[in-house]
């Protein structure tokens, strides 16, 4: 039954490679090395050393399992037991691979040898964890049963020991998979039901409080430099490395959001909904939508002194769909007129792009105004930039092209994750990896 799985599998690849021939002026990738994976390759992340490549696995609906595959050998060395599809993850560091799975009733962190597959340490109890990678240190909430609130804990990841502990107040705390940053190389910065600078060894160095957003919305937080970026409900804040305050600037209600450095500007982005957990459908599932309770807008702000320089709402009336992103400083591609290369779409000066829930992407100008639309089956993503190359993925269609945008490489249909090292592109079609030239 395998080997039939398999035959068939290699003769789909190679009627699309024929297909592609026929279909386009770019060269298909024929010369690429393929590899049998035993399930549906879900997601790839390289190894901080390029030595490895953790690939995760879907096996049914609710279910996958993680492996690496090594690149000196190129053979897929072990492979997990299966874990949740929603709560799962598998981050590589430099020591192995952090995983979080559960383990009968309980949910745990781990730290997976990335040549063995074996357990180096495990913290049970945990409800999410955060790895700030220049301090070395993860960082896990867990359950007290013994009095009210939560344990917050942070580890050494390179032998599970215990840095430091606080029993803290959790009414509302960012989830632990965006709650701590990196100030140094032996700071982070921890959100919790404060701000808390925490050192990597000693705990608690310093803390200040915010206004809380209602449950749902997120806590923009951006290190940058000698300085911490926060919006809260209400406020823009400032705050240099020991959490002094050096400006604070009022701002609308805000949800889901993010803050970005553009030179001497902080964005500020405010997309306006929050994730609300809907009630089990008839397979069990609890769906994920988002709600929208607020008035998306885009402001800026001088980063060193805090005036605001505009704020403009967003009105979407014009879209069928709701409003899913906004992205600024970000790069699409499309096809050009002529219908054989590409062009690079970039964010306007001033301006930005506008994602919606049915893949449509707009743009719009320094005002704010709708210059141009994207339909879902127009836009390509790009996956890397080299210096003379770059992979786009749109739907599953793939190429890579040059910097003026002609395609160089067709890959197969069904192309999705697209990564380089060095001179080799690798990238995922179903249960197949594979590996060519990027030349």
């Amino acid at each position: 039954m395998t080997d039939t799985k398999n035959i068939l599998r290699r003769l789909c690849v190679l009627c699309a490679m024929m297909l592609f021939v026929l279909h386009g002026a770019a060269q298909t990738d024929t010369a690429a090395v393929q590899y049998d994976m035993p399930y549906h390759i879900n997601s790839m992340a390289l190894s901080s050393d390029s030595s490895y490549v953790c690939m995760t696995f879907m096996q049914t609906g609710r279910t996958a399992r993680y492996g690496i595959f090594d690149l000196e050998s190129r053979q897929l060395t072990w492979m997990s037991e299966t874990m949740d599809t929603e709560r799962g993850r598998v981050v590589p560091t430099r020591h192995g691979l952090l995983v979080m799975r559960d383990w009968g009733l309980l949910w745990n962190i781990s730290m997976i040898d990335a040549q063995r597959g074996t357990a180096t340490w495990t913290e049970p109890g945990v409800g999410g964890f955060r790895y700030a990678e220049r301090c070395d240190m993860a960082l896990a909430v867990k359950k007290n049963v013994r009095e009210p609130g939560l344990i917050l804990k942070a580890f050494n990841v390179s032998n599970g020991d215990t840095l430091w502990r606080y029993r803290i107040n959790h009414e509302f705390v960012q989830g632990m998979n965006g709650g701590m940053y990196s100030v140094s190389d032996s700071i982070a910065l921890v959100i919790a039901d404060q701000l808390c600078l925490v050192s990597r060894g000693l705990g608690n160095i310093n803390y200040c409080s915010y206004d809380t957003p209602q449950p749902g919305a997120d806590l923009p937080t951006m290190v940058t430099g000698n300085r911490i970026y926060v919006s809260d409900k209400g406020h823009v804040t400032c705050y240099d490395k020991w959490l002094e305050k050096k400006w604070s600037a009022a701002h609308p209600s805000t949800a889901h959001a993010r803050l970005l450095r553009m030179g001497k500007r902080l964005c500020l982005i405010n997309e306006g909904y929050i994730k609300k957990v809907l009630p089990p459908d008839h397979t069990g599932v609890s769906p994920i939508v988002n709600q929208q309770v607020c008035k998306p807008f885009i402001a800026f702000y001088d980063s060193e002194t805090g005036s605001r320089q505009s704020l403009t709402n967003l009105d979407w009336k014009q879209s069928n769909g709701t409003l899913e992103r906004i992205l600024v400083n970000a790069v699409f591609y499309v096809r050009d007129d002529g219908g054989d290369g590409f062009r690079k779409i970039a964010t306007p000066a001033g301006g930005c792009f506008v994602k919606v829930s049915d893949g449509r992407i707009y743009v719009l100008d320094e005002k704010m105004k709708i210059r141009q639309r994207y339909e879902s089956d127009q836009i390509y993503h790009r996956q890397f930039a080299a210096q003379n190359r770059a992979a786009i993925v749109c739907n599953g269609d793939a190429y890579v092209i040059t910097p003026d945008g002609r395609p160089v490489t067709h890959l197969p249909q069904g192309t999705t994750s697209v990564f380089r090292i060095g001179k080799e592109i690798f990238y995922s079609i179903g249960d197949t990896l594979c590996c060519a030239p990027l030349e």
